[in-house]
């Protein structure tokens, strides 16, 4: 078995950190008894605040997602699609890092 990099490490822990602060508040908003997705999508714009971050967010989604396309195609990465749709459908925040684990492995394969 391949030995995880302190790096992988770091990339997983913050790919569950990800997933823990965003599907906590997620599971709240997606209950019938709060509105669902359409009352979700309609708080990220309910003020200056809350439409800048949302904004923020969906511009680092698209520069990771370029970034992700480009970079596995550099290096011979497979099936990058399902990180991008992982930033649509569950977070940026989880499957950014988890792209950055399988990257970190990539290059290690590519070293040997």
């Amino acid at each position: 078995m391949e030995k995880i990099s302190k790096t992988q490490w770091a990339y997983l822990i913050l790919a569950v950190i990800g997933l823990l602060v965003t599907w906590t508040q997620n599971v709240f908003y997606l209950s019938p008894e709060t509105g669902g997705l359409v009352q979700f999508v309609k708080d990220t714009m309910v003020n200056h605040a809350s439409r800048s971050i949302t904004l923020d967010i969906v511009v680092l989604f698209l520069v990771c997602a370029l970034w992700m396309v480009i970079e596995s195609k550099k290096i011979g990465m497979k099936r990058v699609w399902i990180y991008i749709a992982g930033g649509l459908f569950v977070a940026i925040s989880v499957s950014f890092p988890l792209f950055l684990f399988f990257r970190e492995k990539k290059l290690k394969d590519l070293a040997l």
